[in-house]
């Protein structure tokens, strides 16, 4: 399976452990593609290191949504987080319906710390970034009724394909796997759905879910 594919829309900062210089290397020891796409360039973060300098990339990011369409790209996830602008938002929410796919969104609304709005951010900004977030909970809705339209064909195992997290027995980490096989049965109390094969999926670890077909061969549904 090829790694996943995710694009990364946030700031970054030449001084401080944030935003990009934290989600690159974080989602490749996940082992996923990052494929980033910087809202902005700051010589440090806006928290405590006095007059940091700020290049505003919003005019990039049209442009290389263009590119990306051009190319026929499309992602298993795409994350977001600082914004530098309304524009920007506007521009990530575009690439998020563009681009997703049947992926996942998840929306990182970095606003502020400790209850306050960094200076940079206006009344109208943290309303459009929960405009943005809306679409991060859309997944999840979605994935929920993955789950449930699965649970009601239960008793047909179904052929289905899951995009899961895999931890690292061995390390911090860990890597997005795709499975294939026929469900058995869910347990909602262990929260785990077993495959006819005999493996078990923690479902907080799933992602995606393909239901592929509603019945299975005659064989497979004996076990």
């Amino acid at each position: 399976m090829p790694a996943p594919r995710v694009a990364a829309i946030h700031d970054l900062s030449g001084f401080s452990r944030c935003s990009l210089t934290i989600v690159m290397p974080t989602l490749s020891a996940m082992g996923a593609q990052c494929c980033p796409v910087p809202t902005a360039y700051l010589s440090t973060h806006t928290g405590g290191f006095g007059a940091n300098t700020f290049l505003d990339l919003t005019d990039q990011m049209g442009p290389v949504m263009d590119h990306w369409r051009s190319l026929g790209l499309t992602f298993d996830g795409v994350y977001t987080g600082f914004m530098g602008s309304e524009a920007q938002m506007a521009l990530t929410g575009a690439l998020i319906r563009a681009f997703r796919g049947d992926g996942l969104a998840v929306v990182d609304p970095v606003m502020g710390d400790h209850g306050r709005p960094y200076r940079t951010y206006t009344p109208a900004m943290c309303q459009a970034m929960g405009e943005l977030a809306e679409l991060a909970e859309d997944e999840a809705a979605a994935l929920d009724r993955q789950l449930r339209l699965l649970e009601e064909h239960i008793q047909e195992r179904p052929q289905v394909r899951l995009i899961c997290f895999q931890p690292d027995g061995r390390k911090a980490g860990g890597a997005y796997v795709e499975v294939r096989g026929r469900v058995k049965r869910m347990d909602p109390t262990a929260g785990t759905i077993a495959l006819v094969d005999g493996r078990e999926i923690p479902i907080r670890h799933i992602l995606l879910v393909d239901k592929e077909d509603t019945c299975g061969d005659t064989a497979e549904n004996t076990k």
